[in-house]
């Protein structure tokens, strides 16, 4: 549904894709890899800011427009957020 490329330092381009999963009216089911994931949360697409760093913001505002228009979204080069000085 969203693609982005990642820019970055590392040997290889990366991309990142976005699909959606259906909807998950209460949670029921999911069942995290704990190895990979301590957790996950249900979040108003309004308050994707207060979780996420700024870098991934569009990935999932370009997730959310593509599900409103039912179009595949490319996102331009994402950069991670530049180190603290």
């Amino acid at each position: 549904m969203a693609l982005s490329a990642a820019g970055g330092t590392g040997p290889k381009p990366s991309m990142h894709f976005v699909f959606d999963g259906g909807t998950w009216p209460d949670g029921s089911g999911i069942r995290l890899q704990y190895e990979e994931l301590d957790e996950y949360r249900f979040v108003d697409p309004g308050a994707v800011t207060s979780y996420l760093p700024p870098y991934l913001v569009p990935r999932v505002t370009g997730a959310l427009r593509a599900r409103a228009t039912g179009a595949a979204v490319y996102i331009p080069v994402v950069t991670a957020d530049p180190a603290p000085p």
